[in-house]
């Protein structure tokens, strides 16, 4: 990757009090910026700059970094291991998809468009939170909606996604503490009827680290 992309894709400008570029606002973007980002979406750039290309143009609000976003969701082989944890080495691109389908709500919803945007969300997201299921990477940067927004649509597939991890303890780690956590406050006869079923109590999933 040259230095140019580099910059498109990974520059924070200076005095900018954030830690990623996708947490920028959209105002403070050149716009000559935008449209490279938008130019490597359309060019024969390799799937690592366009997935990296479309996240912050979704996270900053952009139809079109949320529209190529959805394809990555629709087609998660051909971006397999675009983005890896950095400690434990596992496939981590779906999480950082998830957490800028997030910020393309947060974005729209400071325009009015709350209902616009919460709706456009949904059938990605959805599909997100059901490969978490069977994939160790987590999907704690949605439960915010959830908690504060009321998005209670969430609450079914949330339900199924903890009766999965449940039987994988090993891999899932962190995120049945996570979840139980979530559905304790917005579902709790149901996250109290799973822990009664297996003999646990919330703390039993507790990890000191991460």
């Amino acid at each position: 990757m040259d230095k140019e992309t580099q910059d498109i894709l990974y520059e924070i400008p200076e005095g900018a009090d954030v830690a990623d570029a996708s947490e920028l606002d959209v105002e403070d973007v050149p716009q000559y910026r935008i449209q490279a980002l938008i130019k490597f979406l359309k060019d024969d750039t390799d799937n690592t700059v366009k997935f990296f290309a479309a996240r912050l143009l979704a996270s900053w609000g952009l139809k079109e970094g949320f529209n190529y976003l959805v394809f990555v969701v629709n087609n998660k082989g051909s971006f397999k291991n675009v983005l890896c944890h950095r400690i434990y080495g596992y496939d981590d691109t779906l999480k950082f998809a998830l957490l800028a389908f997030v910020s393309y709500f947060a974005n729209l919803a400071d325009q009015g468009r709350v209902e616009e945007a919460r709706a456009e969300i949904f059938d990605p997201v959805s599909k997100i939170i059901t490969y978490s299921n069977n994939m160790p990477f987590e999907i704690s940067g949605l439960f915010w909606v959830v908690r504060n927004e009321g998005f209670l649509e969430y609450i079914p597939l949330l339900r199924d996604h903890l009766i999965h991890i449940l039987k994988d303890p090993a891999m899932h780690r962190w995120k049945i503490y996570d979840v139980i956590e979530l559905l304790m406050e917005v579902d709790g006869e149901f996250a109290q009827g799973v822990l009664k079923s297996i003999n646990k109590e919330l703390n039993d999933f507790k990890l000191n680290s991460r």
